[in-house]
């Protein structure tokens, strides 16, 4: 979750070793929940459960996917990516971020989903006016909406992952506690909108 706080450090989540996996996931405290859509998926994930940002991300992809130098050191089926809540405060850099990760992983081969940011009225508005919620709501939405052109597709099986029907009509994710993570029914269901997409594991 985003915060104006010290980032506290976690390490890297890695479930079902071994590199014939089939899917990965890249993700925040969402994916790094100790159930999570990927686990429900059968998959790897690469996870950080703090408030580090979609750079994070970046650097768990050079570290464990591709690196600077184009050496593959992973190449699944599908890379799944679910970020950017945690900086959408700049939507440039998310979508920097996300773009520099799936045009890499798709010219290696590896068809890419990328999974568009909850709705997360609830949560924000917590903390902030409805003035600055609004404004948290309308960079999400550019990002989801950048994310949902798929301009940024190259390879067959590529595509984005549509999250909205997991909110309900003011933005308030409906499986959670807090309004932006979910709870293990919010996890099955954002696996089962994975899945649809044409994932099997």
């Amino acid at each position: 979750v985003a915060s104006s706080g010290a980032t506290k450090k976690t390490s890297i989540i890695k479930t079902n070793k071994g590199d014939a996996t089939k899917i990965i996931g890249i993700g925040d405290s969402i994916t790094a929940a100790r159930i999570s859509w990927i686990d429900h998926l059968g998959g790897k994930k690469y996870a950080r459960g703090d408030w580090s940002s979609t750079r994070i991300r970046n650097q768990i992809f050079d570290k464990y996917i591709i690196t600077k130098n184009g050496k593959v050191l992973k190449k699944p089926k599908y890379l799944v990516i679910f970020a950017g809540i945690n900086n959408h405060s700049n939507p440039d850099q998310v979508i920097a971020d996300l773009k520099n990760m799936s045009e890499r992983a798709q010219a290696a081969g590896i068809a890419v989903k990328l999974v568009k940011l909850f709705p997360s009225a609830s949560w924000w508005s917590k903390s902030k006016s409805w003035r600055a919620v609004k404004d948290s709501l309308a960079k999400v939405k550019r990002i989801n909406d950048w994310i949902g052109e798929e301009s940024w597709t190259a390879a067959a099986g590529s595509g984005a992952i549509e999250t909205s029907s997991m909110s309900d009509k003011v933005g308030k994710l409906i499986d959670s506690r807090d309004g932006l993570h979910p709870n293990s029914a919010g996890q099955k269901k954002l696996a089962a909108l994975i899945k649809k997409s044409g994932i099997t594991s």
